[in-house]
C-alpha cells in the first residue's frame, strides 16, 4: 500500500533539510492538540481531504489558532494559507513500519481511549 502526504512548497524545505515528516499535530474533538503527528492518506490526489490551496482568508479565530498550535507570536502577521495541494510525497511503507511513533489513526484513538 502507497501512503502520501502533501505539503506546499515553503514547507518542503524544512522536511528534506531535517529527519523528514516528523512536526505537524491533531486537534481532538476537546480542543486537545497532539503535536508531532503527520497525516498520510493512500489517496495519490489532493482532493476531498480539505488540504488548503493557498487562496482562503483567514479569520481571526484561525488565525489565533494557527498562532497557538505553531508556537507564532502575536507580532508576527500572518496573511493566509500556503497551497498545500501542491506537493506530494510518496512514503516508503517500509521505513513507517521500522520508525517509532507511526500508528494508524484508529490504533491512536483506541490508546488514548477516545
Amino acid at each position: 500500500m502507497d501512503l502520501y502526504h502533501f505539503t506546499a512548497i515553503p514547507m518542503l524545505h524544512s522536511i528534506l533539510a531535517s529527519e523528514g515528516l516528523r512536526e505537524g499535530y491533531l486537534t481532538l474533538y476537546d480542543g486537545t492538540i497532539l503535536y508531532n503527528k503527520v497525516w498520510l492518506t493512500t489517496s495519490p490526489l489532493p482532493y476531498g481531504h480539505g488540504l488548503c490551496n493557498g487562496t482562503e482568508k483567514l479569520s481571526e479565530s484561525e488565525k489565533s489558532f494557527m498562532r497557538r498550535v505553531g508556537n507564532i507570536s502575536e507580532s508576527t502577521s500572518i496573511n493566509g494559507t500556503h497551497n498545500k495541494k501542491l506537493i506530494r510525497l510518496k512514503i516508503d511503507t517500509e521505513w513507517i513500519k521500522s520508525s517509532t511513533g507511526f500508528c494508524s489513526y484508529k490504533k491512536l484513538m483506541r490508546d488514548l481511549d477516545r
